[in-house]
């Protein structure tokens, strides 16, 4: 079973060097992982794709066996982060 800390670590290293951070990571039963990264532009599709796969790669080379989601933030589940907020000129985001 994955803990969050582990999984915490492994979408960290896999987010070095991007522009992208991880927002949330959360454990469910039945091992399903959670994953929400955001970004302060946006993330393409291909970038989402890299990052699924590279997570996986680490799971599946630290033989961590899960049911991942990796995602945004969306309207069903707003960020927490005020990394992912919108801000205008003047600095404020509400």
């Amino acid at each position: 079973m994955i803990t969050e800390q582990q999984m915490r670590a492994i979408v960290q290293h896999q987010l070095e060097g991007t522009r992208h951070f991880l927002v949330d990571v959360e454990v469910r039963p039945g091992d399903k992982v959670v994953v929400e990264v955001d970004d302060p532009q946006a993330i393409t599709l291909e970038q989402w794709v890299q990052l699924n796969r590279a997570i996986r790669a680490e799971l599946d080379a630290q033989g961590l066996d899960c049911e991942l989601q990796v995602s945004s933030p969306g309207m069903g589940r707003p960020s927490r982060s005020l990394r992912s907020m919108p801000s205008t000129s003047a600095g404020w985001w509400w």
